[in-house]
């Protein structure tokens, strides 16, 4: 499973070792923070720049592609086979989705700030 880390400056990804127990890396084409990503994220190309804001977005508001359920209290519950929340493709929905599952957000202060 590829783990990834994020550069929004250069606006690429770079593999990471799943064993890896650095949380806080530079970019080594532009020295900014890189932000861990799970292995359910595809970054999108360089040039599309609507998919890096959302994804930027979707960040900001404490989202790295990590599971999300339509009911939070399911996280509790150990079945691989549930279902899980598809991620948003666009703004829009983007902003729905903060505001309905904003309770799933990881808290900023556990993520790098991605400057």
């Amino acid at each position: 499973m590829g783990y990834k880390n994020v550069c929004f400056s250069c606006r690429k990804s770079f593999s990471r070792r799943f064993d890896s127990d650095i949380l806080s890396e530079s970019c080594k084409e532009c020295g900014h923070i890189l932000i861990p990503y799970t292995h359910r994220f595809k970054p999108p190309k360089k040039d599309n720049l609507n998919a890096w804001k959302l994804v930027r977005y979707l960040f900001d508001h404490g989202f790295v592609y990590q599971h999300i359920y339509a009911d939070k209290d399911q996280s509790l519950i150990l079945d691989r086979n549930r279902d899980y929340i598809i991620y948003p493709d666009n703004l829009t929905a983007a902003k729905e989705f903060v505001i309905k599952y904003g309770d799933q957000a990881i808290k900023n202060s556990v993520l790098p700030s991605g400057d």
